[in-house]
């Protein structure tokens, strides 16, 4: 899968910041930097259980650069990360057999 160069930049923007809040030491980060904030409208989870889900589509929204406007079904939210994960662990796998 091709991704697109906004998604490219806002991931490499926020990932050393995902990096020092599991460890601090691993980065430098300049934490004196304004962020920019915006008020977006989007979807609500309407059950107690489902917030995880809600947070990787929306993080998912902000990498790709779109607004946070997805199907709000959890278990189709679910299924699809499931998918996900089991297509990145098929594709690391067969990326490690060449090596081989």
């Amino acid at each position: 899968m091709t991704r697109g160069t906004s998604e490219l930049t806002n991931m490499e923007i926020l990932l050393p910041y995902v990096v020092f809040a599991a460890d601090p030491s691993q980065v430098q980060l300049k934490l004196d930097m304004k962020w920019k904030r915006e008020y977006v409208k989007c979807v609500e989870q309407l059950d107690s259980c489902s917030c995880g889900l809600f947070l990787l589509a929306f993080v998912e929204c902000v990498f790709r650069g779109i607004p946070p406007q997805f199907d709000a079904d959890p278990l189709q939210m679910r299924y699809r990360i499931a998918r996900d994960l089991i297509d990145i662990g098929e594709s690391l796998s067969s990326k490690n057999k060449s090596k081989v």
